[in-house]
């Protein structure tokens, strides 16, 4: 049963409702909201649309299962504002102009212990501001799936054996031509629309537990019987949406 602007939801300048698993809110103002007193802590969803700063302590002592940002007039993170925060699951920014806003001085080493998922979309990652981003979050212990979808790389090369719980890794929608991507952990690779036009069998190779592979959507136009030859768990390819003319014999079985 849902209430409709619910009085012990925090942020009540801002539209939210009230479920079960508690406030889902949606904030469109250009200035952080006040927070107001707290009855409820338990935060399903909470998304913020146009904010062009965010202050320290954001979100302290809130308990959020899904944080969306969504602000490509962001103009000032404080290097505190993901501090005291107690519980944050998922994390989403997306459309983020200046992403050193996030880089910059290690803002989400508050989240190491408590975030599973991180999404940054359509953010202008590319090969070189991606690595002070990974290397920012290589400690978070809880780190289970990592989306970098619509950004901007073209040779994506990342030794992830560092990452300990990585499971899921998705490079959807970017300009992928290359990929060398190390970890003993993954199990679900994305990237598809990208421009990958060859499957070279190393490609794969330092992937051990990699069971599903979705490739839909590049120029791949042949497979050979040994492009998934070093990738032993594969369950499941995607290869829709390419221009395959030659699949040789053997190519997905032995």
């Amino acid at each position: 049963y849902i209430h409709a602007e619910d009085t012990r939801c925090p942020f009540q300048s801002c539209s939210n409702t009230y479920g079960t698993q508690g406030c889902t809110i949606n904030c469109e103002s250009k200035q952080f909201p006040l927070m107001d007193p707290i009855i409820e802590k338990r935060i399903w969803k909470l998304r913020l649309n146009n904010l062009e700063n965010i202050p320290k302590n954001a979100f302290q002592f809130l308990e959020i299962t899904n944080l969306e940002i969504e602000c490509q007039n962001l103009k000032f993170i404080d290097d505190e504002a993901f501090a005291n925060i107690n519980k944050l699951d998922r994390l989403h920014l997306s459309n983020i102009r200046d992403i050193s806003l996030i880089l910059n001085k290690n803002k989400l080493q508050f989240l190491y212990k408590i975030t599973t998922t991180l999404s940054i979309f359509n953010s202008s990652l590319n090969e070189n501001n991606v690595l002070s981003l990974l290397d920012q979050i290589k400690t978070w212990t809880k780190l289970e799936k990592l989306e970098l979808n619509g950004n901007l790389f073209k040779n994506f090369i990342y030794d992830f054996n560092s990452f300990q719980n990585l499971k899921t890794l998705s490079l959807s929608d970017n300009s992928i031509e290359t990929l060398d991507i190390k970890s003993q952990m993954l199990t679900e690779l994305n990237i598809n629309k990208n421009q990958i036009i060859k499957l070279d069998k190393e490609m794969f190779k330092n992937l051990p537990k990699l069971e599903r592979l979705n490739l839909e959507s590049n120029n791949i136009s042949k497979v050979f019987n040994d492009s998934f030859l070093l990738a032993n768990n594969l369950i499941s390819i995607n290869l829709n949406r390419n221009f395959i003319n030659y699949i040789e014999p053997n190519s997905f079985c032995e």
